[in-house]
């Protein structure tokens, strides 16, 4: 953007964060696409938190989440649903739930 205010936060220094070199950018993506349980969370589930702390421990660089959020999307990764059901789905278990705790918990008696 020239001339204009960039996406994110600035730094206490009232500078926007870099990572370092242009290298690094594919080392941020390299870190995202192996999983979040490579980077010691229970699930896959990335979250802007998350990408922040990898990018913190591994650069040394801390980013706001709107910051990391513009990261993200200049190199080319985006908000994503997954495409595919969870393997340890149980339809079963979803259906009972959906036929019994969801109506009761959806609208509760008042007293």
């Amino acid at each position: 953007m020239a001339g204009g205010r960039q996406r994110g936060a600035c730094g206490a220094d009232g500078q926007f964060p870099r990572v370092p070199d242009a290298t690094a950018g594919a080392g941020v993506a390299a870190r995202v696409a192996a999983g979040a349980s490579a980077h010691g969370w229970d699930d896959q589930r990335w979250t802007l938190a998350r990408i922040g702390r990898v990018v913190e421990e591994r650069f040394g660089v801390r980013f706001s989440i709107p910051g990391v959020w513009y990261l993200m999307d200049r190199l080319g990764w985006s908000w994503q649903v997954p495409k595919t059901r969870a393997t340890q789905r149980d339809e079963e278990a979803i259906a009972a739930w959906r036929t019994e705790t969801w109506p009761a918990v959806s609208h509760p008696r008042k007293p």
